[in-house]
């Protein structure tokens, strides 16, 4: 009688054994025997939380696991990357393993928890650590471009050092480099042939007319993808500087109160000190000539003039040990009655005028003005 044996499986024949047992076991054979030191990557952003499109093959001395995040050697520098496969087969890196690199052991980051503040201060030392050392080895930053492209399109990294007073140092990922553009490469290149086309052709007939005409309808959209192009180019860029200029507006404030209550003080005394010198002056003339009138009638004084004293003249320069701050003219102008001014002063309100024009399409006369024509070419796609 076969002696039975019992496992996870159930009841066996011992002198055959589990079946199910054995295939698990040479499974597990081959899987180990499949098993490479070899793995694949994607790089991980530090500004954008994101990673990069493309993955890059790596060597490894630890074994690691899909979603481990490690530390990998990224040209003269380091990054922070995350495995997405492992044991990768040696058939697929043979045509350049000798150039494919190896994440030593002790590479996993471990990440604690980080709140909101903590995480974004700690992504800005970072990346500020990362340029710092950078510089010190006189890279710029454009030069140092990341190997899955990120500067492919003239991406550049912009630290915004912004003042302290309750402003957070603002990172920002902007395009500086059109010209490195791939794209804008190729619409260059197109534009350039179609400016040939467009100086060699000869217009003579309507069948002419044709060709001329879908080339144009590629000029124009050409050009509207290039003017789309620039605006993303320089949207990012504008809107970093209105952040920029309306921070500082907004620091700059007391600043500006201050300088124009203390100008306007300052002008103010001047004035009213010159209004009562000017007041004491006419006075003591008034008195004068009236002791004048006086002695002319009787050849005498009945008694003594009694000037005012007059103040003294406030001075135009104020000039202390911190500095000197000076009166100037400041010549201004206001409109009292139009109908007198020049007409060489006077300018046509070209706002209003425009406007008025196109919607008549001809039709309004408006004395003094030309109105006419200039047909321009449109296109419809």
């Amino acid at each position: 009688m076969a002696e039975i044996g019992h496992c996870k499986h159930g009841e066996f024949n011992l002198a055959e054994g589990c079946i199910q047992c054995v295939n698990e076991r040479m499974a597990e054979q081959l899987k180990e025997k499949l098993k490479t030191n070899i793995v694949k990557v994607k790089y991980f952003s530090e500004t954008t939380g994101g990673l990069s499109a493309r993955e890059y093959t790596y060597f490894t001395e630890d074994r690691l696991n899909v979603d481990d995040i490690v530390t990998v050697t990224v040209r003269d520098t380091t990054a922070k990357a995350k495995v997405c496969a492992v044991d990768i087969p040696e058939t697929e890196i043979e045509a350049f393993k000798d150039k494919v690199k190896t994440i030593p052991t002790g590479s996993i980051v471990v990440d604690k928890p980080h709140t909101t503040e903590e995480l974004s201060q700690f992504q800005i030392e970072a990346i500020a650590n990362d340029i710092e050392e950078r510089r010190a080895r006189g890279i710029r930053p454009e030069q140092d471009e990341m190997e899955d492209g990120l500067n492919s399109e003239g991406l550049t990294l912009v630290i915004d050092e912004a003042p302290k007073a309750g402003f957070d140092n603002q990172i920002a990922l902007v395009k500086v480099k059109p010209s490195e553009d791939v794209q804008v490469q190729s619409w260059y290149n197109e534009a350039l042939g179609l400016q040939k086309y467009a100086e060699a052709r000869i217009i003579k007939t309507v069948e002419d007319l044709k060709p001329a005409n879908d080339d144009l309808v590629t000029i124009r959209r050409l050009r509207k993808a290039i003017e789309e192009k620039r605006k993303e180019y320089v949207k990012p860029l504008q809107d970093h500087v209105k952040s920029i200029n309306d921070a500082f507006k907004i620091l700059s404030e007391p600043i500006e109160i201050a300088d124009k209550v203390t100008s306007q003080k300052m002008l103010a005394f001047t004035s009213e000190q010159d209004r009562i010198r000017s007041e004491q002056e006419r006075i003591n003339a008034e008195r004068i000539k009236l002791a004048q009138d006086e002695m002319e009638l009787n050849g005498e004084l009945t008694e003594s003039v009694n000037l005012v004293e007059v103040i003294q003249e406030v001075p135009t320069t104020i000039k202390t040990e911190v500095g000197t701050t000076g009166q100037r003219d400041n010549w201004k102008w206001e409109v009292q009655d139009i109908n007198q001014v020049p007409r060489e002063y006077l300018v046509i309100n070209a706002g209003m005028l425009t406007p008025i024009v196109k919607a008549s399409k001809g039709k309004i006369v408006i004395p003094g003005i030309r109105i006419f024509n200039e047909p321009i070419l449109a296109t419809r796609q």
